[in-house]
């Protein structure tokens, strides 16, 4: 059965349950940071609206602050998707990248360290140096690459990955592979791809003052209601499983339990904790002391909620029976809801305005260059062809 923090295990259909029978998630939230807009890819959204847990690489969903606040650019809480974005296919890089921490490449560091501080790292006489990463990491979104530069483990695979393709690559010229007439014909187009996209970005990209001290405070005032992150509890809990249909036995002997439970966090001095420890069914939260993690009042199913909002810090809840089974949750601290200032936001609005500003330049450019070179198809060689490919 679906645990207390364990959304992401609702067994019944999204349109039979608006919660999921789940409740909690078990994997702590980061503290909000306001200030921070790009972070460690969080789980999918798998079942229903509460549902959270599984990692999907094969595309890189964005997340906004606040999926509570999906009207807003900015959002508000951090680190909780805003599904009103879509999900955006991978680069061709990343995609590459995420193949080898699938485990294709998963392998040993290389034998010995390069004695080239240029050089990092070297299978036989095949190299990878740093200005080879440096190149590739050029090609990828600025936001891939704070992702990059703060995973250790992610650099050192495209650095692995890298290093195979040139082994792979020197195998293939070996073989006069590149004079293939149907690489030659590819190569062609993607180096037309290349020049005309390389070409594109440059001719959008918007001014370098670009947003002004006032487009900045304008932009953080008008989505200023957006941004605002609210109220949390840290939490830890204690959970014994109690299936809904559970025999009469079953149920005698987990009220049983729970009431040795309920005891021992009545005693003086107890250490819910240990208690937990000990107790909980829930493992992973068990081996921190029943620790969920941060949550908002949005992200706690009703039925625990009118009895989170009135607990003070360090405060135990009693015994809440629910479809999964008891819980008893003990509130560690709370944070207000609060609104960043715009100093705390300022970097991912520029972001976001320059994005905006960069589209809007592109959209422009093409829509001048189509009025200066209309375009005329040949619609019967078009169908005779759609025709040829269809048998």
């Amino acid at each position: 059965m679906a645990k207390f923090a364990e959304w992401g295990r609702c067994k019944r259909p999204r349109s039979q349950t608006p919660f999921g029978n789940a409740l909690v998630r078990a994997t702590p939230l980061p503290e909000p940071h306001p200030a921070r807009y790009t972070c460690p890819p969080p789980p999918q959204w798998s079942c229903a609206r509460k549902c959270v847990p599984k990692c999907n690489l094969g595309t890189s969903a964005r997340w906004a602050p606040n999926r509570y606040q999906a009207s807003s650019r900015w959002g508000g809480a951090p680190w909780v998707r805003n599904t009103g974005w879509k999900p955006v296919p991978l680069s061709p890089l990343r995609a590459f990248l995420c193949l080898a921490l699938s485990g294709a490449l998963a392998c040993g560091n290389a034998a010995g360290e390069p004695a080239d501080a240029n050089i990092l790292a070297r299978i036989g006489d095949t190299e990878v140096k740093l200005q080879d990463v440096r190149a590739a990491f050029g090609d990828l979104e600025p936001r891939d690459q704070v992702a990059m530069a703060r995973d250790p483990a992610l650099l050192n695979q495209a650095v692995r990955s890298l290093l195979i393709q040139r082994i792979v690559l020197k195998e293939a010229l070996s073989r006069k592979w590149d004079q293939q007439p149907s690489v030659v014909a590819q190569l062609q187009r993607l180096r037309e791809s290349a020049i005309s996209e390389s070409y594109l970005r440059e001719a959008s990209k918007p001014p370098e003052g670009y947003p002004s001290v006032s487009e900045l405070q304008s932009a953080y005032d008008a989505g200023k209601a957006g941004l605002f992150v609210p109220r949390q509890f840290r939490l830890s809990q204690i959970f014994i499983a109690l299936p809904k249909d559970a025999g009469k036995g079953m149920v005698e002997k987990v009220q049983s339990r729970i009431g040795g439970i309920r005891k021992q966090l009545l005693q003086p001095n107890a250490d819910f904790a240990m208690i937990a420890r000990a107790e909980s069914e829930e493992k992973e939260s068990a081996g921190r002391g029943g620790e969920i993690g941060w949550l908002t009042e949005a992200q706690i199913q009703p039925e625990l909620r009118a009895q989170v909002i009135t607990l003070a810090t360090n405060a135990i809840s009693d015994p809440i029976r629910l479809n999964d089974g008891w819980h008893i949750l003990r509130c560690l601290e709370v944070k207000d809801g609060y609104t960043p200032s715009l100093n705390e936001v300022r970097d991912r609005i520029v972001q976001q305005l320059r994005a905006e500003r960069s589209r809007a330049n592109r959209e422009a450019y093409l829509a001048t260059l189509l009025q200066e070179n209309p375009v005329s198809i040949n619609q019967l060689a078009l169908s005779k062809l759609l025709n040829k490919v269809e048998k």
